[in-house]
């Protein structure tokens, strides 16, 4: 398979799904590709959440596309923090 951008993206939503936290949600907002691996930002919908909060949530995603997917592409999850609008 031919993986773009989109496609990337929503893999990752998909599987992420099984993962999301209680008191807020993740999502992927970028894929990059580097080589021949994607680097997917996941980031909070609220602030003032740490990414050490959710970066297992993140492993546990990776680990079961790898495991569930046929050609998966080679992925990296990064933790992102949303900006603080009064921050800017």
């Amino acid at each position: 398979m031919i993986w773009s951008k989109k496609k990337v993206k929503a893999l990752v939503e998909r599987y992420l799904q099984k993962h999301q936290p209680r008191r807020y949600r993740l999502a992927a907002t970028e894929a990059v590709r580097d080589g021949s691996y994607w680097y997917v930002m996941v980031e909070p919908d609220k602030l003032n959440v740490r990414s050490y909060d959710y970066s297992v949530r993140l492993a546990d995603t990776e680990e079961d596309i790898r495991d569930h997917e046929k050609n998966a592409p080679n992925l990296l999850l990064v933790p992102v923090l949303p900006v603080d609008p009064y921050d800017r």
